[in-house]
């Protein structure tokens, strides 16, 4: 068997740490950053946003972003502790829709696989389909988690 998809597994602290420093700093700060934002405004002689929309967008934005985070955590965490799944089989069911993004879906022993090229990180996705490798009839072996009742693959290796 030949390694084709291996996910690096990576959860990234960065966007999620900044995020909570600024929602921090603004709540501290609330006022003197409520004074500096309505001046900055009437500096760039712009229509003026309401500041605590601004501070709602950002809270929002904050959520938005720990929930995501959360998703990738637990994914990995669930694969870190072995609470995956392991098929080998042949390709059956091959399907590919184009539009804004490419889904494709396939099923191994009447499991089913569906992604999309552009929505599923840190999962296989099929980002070099050109290959060929994803058909109908071919050899492979996944192994995977099921994430809201849909299985994701981490490592996929073929004949």
């Amino acid at each position: 068997m030949q390694v084709y998809f291996v996910s690096s597994l990576k959860v990234d602290y960065l966007p999620l740490l900044t995020l909570a420093f600024m929602v921090i700093i603004s709540l501290v700060f609330y006022k003197k950053i409520e004074g500096q934002y309505y001046n900055f405004i009437k500096f760039l002689n712009i229509k003026k946003i309401n500041f605590h929309f601004v501070s709602a967008v950002l809270i929002f934005v904050f959520i938005v972003e720990v929930i995501d985070f959360y998703g990738k955590y637990s994914s990995a965490k669930s694969i870190r502790q072995g609470k995956t799944y392991t098929l080998e089989g042949e390709i059956y069911n091959y399907k590919l829709k184009k539009g804004a993004s490419r889904s494709e879906s396939f099923k191994v022993k009447n499991i089913e696989f569906k992604y999309n090229n552009f929505s599923t990180p840190m999962f296989f996705s099929n980002q070099y389909f050109e290959d060929g490798i994803i058909t109908d009839g071919r050899y492979i072996k996944i192994e995977y988690i099921k994430v809201n009742n849909s299985n994701r693959i981490f490592k996929l290796s073929y004949k």
